[in-house]
């Protein structure tokens, strides 16, 4: 099933336009954040990583992302043996109502949990 080179060719073009397209407001952000000026601009009138220390000096960003490191941690120690069981036994057992089961243990992937707290 060999395709024409031109038809490769136009593919790994569509796919490195994607990419810089995608890539490129990440990378202005980037470049804007190491203005050493106390406004960001783009282009950055000088190079500093001040922004990036002010960030870092920040007790508030500290405590939270402590907070997320172990929000993660207990979360892989739930998640990943009752995962793991689950799995097994999906694969290993006939479940009545096994694609259901497989189903529901895959919507968190499918539907992303919005949490809005309102004012």
């Amino acid at each position: 099933m060999n395709q024409p080179v031109a038809q490769k060719l136009f593919f790994w073009i569509l796919i490195v336009i994607s990419i810089i397209t995608l890539s490129a407001p990440t990378l202005v952000v980037l470049g804007a954040s190491l203005t050493s000026g106390n406004i960001i601009v783009f282009p950055p009138d000088g190079l500093s990583l001040k922004w990036y220390k002010a960030l870092v000096e920040k007790q508030e960003l500290q405590d939270a992302f402590i907070r997320s490191i172990w929000v993660a941690i207990i979360c892989v120690l739930i998640s990943l043996p009752a995962g793991t069981l689950a799995g097994i036994a999906l694969v290993k057992y006939r479940l009545r109502k096994g694609a259901l089961i497989q189903t529901y243990l895959l919507l968190p992937f499918t539907i992303p949990l919005i949490d809005r707290e309102l004012d």
